[in-house]
């Protein structure tokens, strides 16, 4: 929830601060995968409890401001009439997704008796996406009739 907050008010201060409302949205995603990743890895190896609550705990606040930033960016690049359909393509593509994590994380630990690969898998797919996101999504977005306020 912190980092779903969080993601608010840095698309604000950023909007505030002179940036174009996509950009404002795209920079705090790509901020927040990087950093899920970044907690993400040392989770992996960390041989203690307490140090491995901490990062994922970390980590998830990163993935959290990622995917509120997300959502934001969507109310701005389609029109009005579209948000919702849009979003629930988000919605699907993220829950089809999700349901194969569970099935393909029990195969990486059944296979190596460990949680290591499956949380080093899911920081390469952090870092993946935001690569991704930094290089499809961009202010010119030609022929759109994109909105002009903050959504």
């Amino acid at each position: 929830t912190a980092g779903m907050l969080c993601a608010g008010q840095i698309v604000d201060l950023l909007v505030k601060r002179g940036a174009t409302i996509i950009s404002s949205r795209k920079w705090p995603v790509c901020a927040g995968l990087l950093g899920g990743a970044l907690f993400t890895i040392p989770a992996a190896y960390t041989p203690g409890a307490v140090m491995a609550v901490i990062y994922i705990s970390l980590a998830m606040f990163f993935i959290n401001l990622a995917s509120a930033a997300s959502w934001t960016m969507i109310s701005v690049v389609v029109p009005k009439r579209q948000v919702g359909s849009l979003g629930s393509i988000m919605n699907f593509g993220g829950y089809f997704a999700g349901s194969f994590a569970p099935i393909v994380t029990g195969f990486m630990v059944e296979r190596t008796g460990s949680y290591v690969n499956a949380l080093l898998a899911a920081a390469v797919i952090s870092i993946v996406a935001a690569l991704a996101f930094f290089v499809l999504v961009r202010d010119d977005m030609k022929g759109q009739e994109t909105s002009k306020v903050m959504a």
